[in-house]
């Protein structure tokens, strides 16, 4: 973690944009996301090489299934594309153009002409600029990169420019390849394995199979066995290896699912993802079940227009907790638990309205959860505070409750942050904590706040060098009916689990929610963690 001064100066939404980021990024290649399994292949050469056409038909022929680079469940459908790399200062432009003409006649139009200069540019020159950090690394590589960083800044500043002409050139290179052939490409997917492997499931026909695989010994009825012996009766499924055959229709169809997410045809991939969800439960694939039902649910999220929101939010939140417990339970997998919820936190955000509530009521189950490490359950904590503060500015007078609610847990983010070493941003929460409560017409005082007052006004105007003191607290000074109290149902023994960062922290946040429990004086409005 980064010292206070330069913490402050990274807001806390850019913690959570950078958090979403490695979340999404840097997933190892598995046989039940077919997100991590290639589209397109770069296949690469130089001008210089002797042997250009032979050197190409040896790299096509590594990615092949019998070359054994990829693994036996990825699929050798996924396009290839040549470049030629033409140096522009030490090459024949026109030799350069006959190669690449002969390239075309040989592997079709899927190839490009990248025209580089080999040189090195220096910061002083006038027609260069920065090489731009790559924003979607893993974890891993984000550490790496640092590393290297750091170990280079010792002999000088590190900082890599690049020609303007050969970044005009990469652009051009990167948009042809994607609109003109990758994007053709994966439609033509689309429209084939639609037509010749999704219609027969859509129909008569497709529904008896998947009925006879689930009541009868027929087809794949048999695949609860193939935990203990790999593929079993007609199941397509192999438990050895958790992975269906290339070949399988199932796998077809999974990445048709993908493709048309990919290609923003969210009806066409959540139809396609709810056919898959009950062929991957039938043959007890509960890691293909898990990912199949959590991308469903971002399909349905991503769907333009709700005619019924109610209904359509029962059935996401169905579909979520299906997800969730497929991942904890029956995978193991936490990560794709954390994954899922925090996406589908911010896609629920983004509609507005009433489904503000309901990334709130998610950003609090994951919370709930205990998965997340101290720095990450603060971003969470920030975002749920985001929730409620979006829909206060769409409806704003009607929604006391919610201003109250943002309060709450900003004084819970400040909390976190000064348990994580950030005053500055400890400091900011709780300012913008006070200054809600007086805008809803509390004065925020000791006779009505009691100790939180004291505390509170020493980190909006002391310096905030010590964290939050625990003094005891007589809960029977102040007598309040437990019916009345906003946040009698928050003060809960499990918020020692659910909300401890150590055992200080966690003695000093159940203290402040005991103080705000007794001393608040405020009216229930039905706010718990469980109901959101």
């Amino acid at each position: 973690m980064a010292s206070s001064t330069s913490a402050a100066s990274c807001h806390p939404p850019q913690y959570f944009s950078h958090f979403l980021r490695k979340i999404l990024s840097g997933k190892p290649m598995t046989p039940h996301e077919m997100f991590t399994h290639p589209v397109a292949c770069v296949v690469a050469i130089s001008s210089q090489n002797t042997a250009p056409i032979e050197t190409l038909r040896d790299l096509y022929n590594e990615t092949r299934p019998e070359s054994r680079l990829l693994p036996p469940w990825v699929a050798e459908e996924f396009l290839r594309y040549y470049v030629l790399v033409h140096d522009e200062d030490h090459d024949d432009i026109a030799k350069s153009t006959a190669l690449f003409n002969q390239m075309k006649r040989h592997f079709g139009l899927h190839c490009h002409l990248l025209r580089l200069r080999s040189t090195q540019t220096t910061p002083g020159n006038s027609d260069c600029s920065k090489v731009p950090d790559c924003r979607w690394l893993s974890a891993e590589q984000d550490v790496s990169q640092i590393s290297q960083k750091e170990s280079i800044l010792e002999f000088g500043e590190f900082q890599q420019y690049l020609f303007d002409s050969d970044a005009a050139a990469i652009n051009t290179f990167i948009r042809e390849m994607v609109t003109q052939s990758i994007v053709p490409y994966m439609e033509g997917r689309i429209t084939y394995w639609n037509d010749q492997v999704a219609s027969r499931r859509r129909g008569i026909s497709g529904r008896f199979m998947s009925l006879s695989k689930r009541w009868t010994g027929f087809g794949a009825g048999k695949a609860s066995k193939s935990h203990s012996s790999g593929v079993h009766g007609g199941s397509n499924y192999d438990a050895d290896t958790g992975a269906y055959s290339i070949d399988a229709p199932e796998s077809a169809m999974h990445r048709l699912a993908d493709y048309a997410f990919m290609m923003r045809d969210w009806k066409l991939s959540s139809s396609i993802y709810d056919i898959l969800r009950t062929d991957f439960a039938d043959d007890n694939a509960w890691e293909h079940h898990a990912i199949v039902s959590e991308m469903l649910a971002m399909s349905l999220l991503l769907l333009a227009q709700w005619s019924d929101f109610r209904a359509r939010v029962r059935n996401i939140d169905h579909i979520l907790d299906t997800a969730t417990y497929s991942h904890l339970t029956r995978c193991a997998n936490p990560k794709g638990v954390i994954r899922c919820l925090v996406v589908a936190v911010e896609l629920y955000r983004l509609k507005g309205g009433l489904a503000t509530d309901e990334a709130a009521k998610w950003a609090e189950r994951l919370l709930k959860l205990s998965l997340l490490t101290p720095l990450t359950q603060t971003i969470v904590v920030e975002r749920l505070v985001a929730c409620y503060r979006s829909r206060i500015i769409t409806a704003p007078k009607r929604n006391a409750l919610r201003d109250r609610k943002a309060a709450l847990w900003l004084f819970l983010g400040s909390q976190l942050w000064l348990s994580l070493d950030e005053p500055d941003l400890a400091r900011i929460r709780s300012e913008d904590a006070i200054r809600i409560y007086k805008a809803l017409g509390y004065e925020f005082e000791a006779p009505r706040f009691g100790d939180m007052a004291e505390e509170l006004g020493s980190l909006t105007t002391g310096g905030l060098v010590a964290p939050f003191t625990s003094r005891p607290l007589d809960v029977r000074a102040v007598p309040y009916d437990q019916n009345e109290d906003e946040l009698a149902e928050l003060y809960h023994p499990r918020l020692e689990q659910r909300y401890s960062l150590d055992k200080q922290p966690q003695a000093e946040t159940v203290d402040l929610l005991q103080r705000l429990r007794v001393t608040s004086g405020m009216q229930d409005d039905g706010f718990s963690l469980d109901s959101g």
